[in-house]
């Protein structure tokens, strides 16, 4: 590092990134390693809740002919008639809700798969396939360029300020561009949902981003995310 220069997370660790398909075997593709990249849709968080509610409904008042936007009001999950068509049971709602097709980070894969029957009573699923995911969001307008965030605010990322974000540079080639990671939007996805990528992050930036997650959700240990953030901080 020059004397007087910043170094910033996505440029402490060489190499940052791993390739997965040096090897042309193409198990990457259903290998769902720790660390590698999904594309996925991603749901927009919202904090005004709205339910789709039948407009017109048949004669029986079970079969829903259509459906009409409304807020959740106070009988939200609690509706006085089930829907035969589309399945709702009274204690059920259709929300509304927004995705958009984003890159992930997969962060845990699904847990060994429990032998037992896959549906038990009340048609519980006892393994339900899913692996949890970091959603990434990229800090330029694909369309015009412009930044998303403010400079500082980008920097602050890079320098792991906040420990709720991880900053990921770009890898074009496939498809990720700079991009912050929300540690703090974890989300469960259905394998059968992840495209993957031949392309993961490199072991040591991972082992510190895992660090830095443990740290978020358990405010415990995390003291190597902790000792690189200080010296990201105090350059």
């Amino acid at each position: 590092m020059v004397k007087g220069s910043i170094i910033y997370v996505d440029e402490w660790f060489d190499p940052f990134f791993d390739f997965l398909d040096r090897n042309r075997t193409f198990q990457w593709k259903s290998s769902f390693e720790r660390g590698q990249f999904f594309w996925t849709y991603v749901y927009y968080s919202h904090q005004n809740l709205e339910l789709w509610r039948p407009k017109q409904v048949d004669e029986t008042g079970t079969r829903a002919l259509s459906f009409d936007i409304v807020p959740a009001g106070g009988d939200a999950f609690k509706r006085f008639m089930p829907l035969v068509k589309p399945k709702l049971e009274t204690d059920e709602e259709f929300i509304v809700i927004r995705a958009k097709r984003r890159p992930v980070i997969l962060l845990s894969p699904p847990p060994s798969r429990i032998k037992l029957s896959e549906w038990v009573r009340y048609g519980e699923k006892v393994n339900r396939h899913l692996a949890i995911v970091i959603p990434l969001y990229s800090i330029k307008d694909k369309k015009t360029g412009k930044l998303k965030y403010s400079a500082d605010f980008i920097e602050s990322v890079r320098r792991l300020k906040w420990p709720q974000f991880f900053f990921i540079p770009s890898c074009l080639n496939y498809g990720i561009r700079e991009s912050i990671a929300h540690i703090d939007s974890l989300m469960a996805m259905p394998l059968n949902h992840l495209e993957a990528l031949p392309l993961k992050i490199a072991r040591e930036p991972l082992n510190y981003l895992l660090d830095q997650v443990s740290y978020l959700l358990t405010q415990k240990g995390g003291q190597d995310f902790l000792a690189l953030r200080e010296q990201l901080l105090n350059q």
